[in-house]
């Protein structure tokens, strides 16, 4: 008789962060992971509020036991980055919004995200959530400038780490809230561009399923994929 041992792989996946629609759904499908990998998970959240509320909101059957909750990260503030990063292996930057400041303050943030991603030595490659505006940045100058900075770092990381970027559409959920003032209005207002759409769900289970492919690297590394959806 001959027995051989099986090697579990074991992956640490920082989330920053969890309460974004994209970085939720992530979480929730890297919950729900049921491959040879040995899984773990850091959501990063701002407030211990906010993460109350989007842990119980998990369904019932998902191993929060995989879960280590990471509090205070702002985007703004370099040093709260390093807990959400520290010992991860895989990295999945939601692009932030703050609805009080600028797009290039967006962009900043996003910025300091990656920089503390290569500066934590540990996380081997980056999931970025982006746009599609960065292939036409001069029609959509204004929402592509939240993005194109971040795209623009990432292919200089010359591979270390690794990186994919997922560039989405615009968001459906987006469009359905436009719709009251568009009502108000009597006409739908919309830019001469054509312009793919998502729900922003979908980017996340994307980013989970790239988590989870054993040969990340290999398999997604320094690729941009366009997520659109019905």
């Amino acid at each position: 008789l001959s027995s051989f041992t099986k090697t579990i792989m074991s992956r640490t996946v920082s989330i920053l962060t969890a309460s974004s629609n994209s970085g939720f759904q992530c979480l929730q499908d890297l919950l729900a992971y049921r491959g040879d990998l040995n899984l773990k998970v850091k959501a990063a959240f701002r407030t211990e509020a906010r993460a109350n509320e989007y842990m119980g909101k998990l369904k019932a059957d998902a191993d929060k036991s995989k879960v280590d909750v990471v509090l205070g990260v702002d985007a703004l503030k370099k040093e709260s980055l390093t807990d959400a990063l520290a010992g991860s292996d895989m990295a999945v930057l939601v692009t932030p919004h703050d609805p009080s400041a600028t797009f290039a303050r967006d962009s900043e943030m996003c910025l300091n995200m990656v920089e503390a991603a290569v500066a934590s030595g540990t996380v081997k490659h980056i999931v970025y959530v982006g746009s599609w505006t960065v292939v036409a940045p001069d029609q959509v100058k204004a929402i592509a400038a939240r993005f194109v900075p971040t795209e623009e770092r990432l292919a200089k990381l010359g591979g270390n780490p690794t990186f994919t970027s997922l560039r989405s559409g615009f968001f459906n959920q987006n469009f359905a809230g436009m719709m009251g003032g568009m009502a108000k209005e009597g006409k739908i207002s919309w830019p001469n561009v054509k312009i793919p759409s998502v729900d922003p769900r979908d980017m996340g289970s994307v980013a989970a399923a790239i988590c989870t492919t054993p040969t990340f690297a290999a398999t997604h590394g320094g690729k941009h994929y366009q997520i659109c959806g019905p």
